[in-house]
């Protein structure tokens, strides 16, 4: 059921710009060296969830590590 006044978003229109502007509203420090598009396809995740494609994995760590890094 939805609420009075509610109104879907577009699907598929820019979720860079709404993830930003929600993280806006609840103050998060967004780390822009660790902002990237990483493209994971099915076929890459084994059946127990885990990333099988070294590539993916690794800029996955890159990542990781700019996430953690002191800023």
């Amino acid at each position: 059921m939805r609420r009075p006044g509610y109104i879907p978003a577009p699907v598929g229109t820019n979720p860079e710009a709404t993830l930003r502007t929600v993280l806006g509203y609840t103050g998060a420090d967004i780390v822009e060296s660790a902002c990237v598009s990483l493209p994971v396809d099915r076929g890459t995740v084994g059946a127990d969830g885990i990333i099988t494609d070294e590539g993916v994995r690794e800029r996955l760590g890159v990542v990781l590590a700019r996430l953690l890094a002191p800023r």
